[in-house]
């Protein structure tokens, strides 16, 4: 399986977060994309009607555009988000961020303020570039835990490879660029290390997952 960058969709973070740019993404498929501002797994829906009483409250504080109607969500992990953009400094779980073609706002309902305003500027691709190694007896373990993971968009699977022994206990994580890996650890059970075990070969990904018995 040849490099495989994926394209960012709706995604929690979330996740995991995270990015979003109108110059990067179109108007239409906000929706999809802003999933990305908050956890997928806590990410709140939220109605026509509860965006109406958002978009109502920021009007007071605020001029919006008329003519539009913005894309809301909930911000569930300001946290990892503040690490990753500076468009989210200051901004609180629960806070809403309310999506124009021309701006994103962020609002605080319990303060009644207006956190930030601009458009959110990416430097470069919120994708995790993640590399698997098999590091167990059982051939082509790599192979498939990488083409599980290859529709996951917060995700970019470089080419599967063997590690340098075969005799791994678990999942091994390595988080090599202090990415957030979360949903990562959440998801196999395990705590990332920042450096790889003995012997492994130096990797150009910014995660590594090694997979053993």
């Amino acid at each position: 399986m040849s490099a495989k960058k994926l394209n960012l969709q709706n995604v929690l973070l979330v996740l995991a977060i995270i990015a979003f740019a109108w110059s990067f993404f179109s108007y239409q498929n906000a929706k999809q994309e802003i999933a990305y501002l908050t956890d997928p797994e806590a990410k709140e829906e939220i109605n026509q009607q509860e965006v109406q009483r958002i978009v109502e409250k920021v009007n007071r504080l605020i001029v919006l555009p008329e003519d539009e109607q913005p894309v809301v969500a909930t911000i569930t992990d300001a946290e990892s988000l503040s690490t990753q953009q500076d468009f989210f400094l200051g901004a609180s779980n629960g806070d809403k961020v309310v999506i124009y073609q021309s701006k994103a706002i962020i609002y605080s309902p319990s303060k009644d303020i207006i956190v930030n305003v601009g458009p959110v500027n990416i430097e470069g691709p919120a994708v995790i570039n993640m590399e698997i190694r098999n590091g167990s007896a059982r051939e082509g373990a790599a192979l498939e835990l990488a083409q599980e993971l290859a529709d996951d968009a917060r995700y970019s699977i470089l080419d599967p490879t063997n590690a340098a022994r075969s005799d791994y206990d678990g999942y091994t994580l390595v988080n090599l660029k202090n990415r957030n890996v979360s949903a990562l650890e959440e998801k196999y059970g395990v705590e990332a290390v920042t450096e790889m075990p003995a012997g492994e070969a130096a990797s150009d990904a910014e995660v590594v997952l090694i997979i053993g018995n």
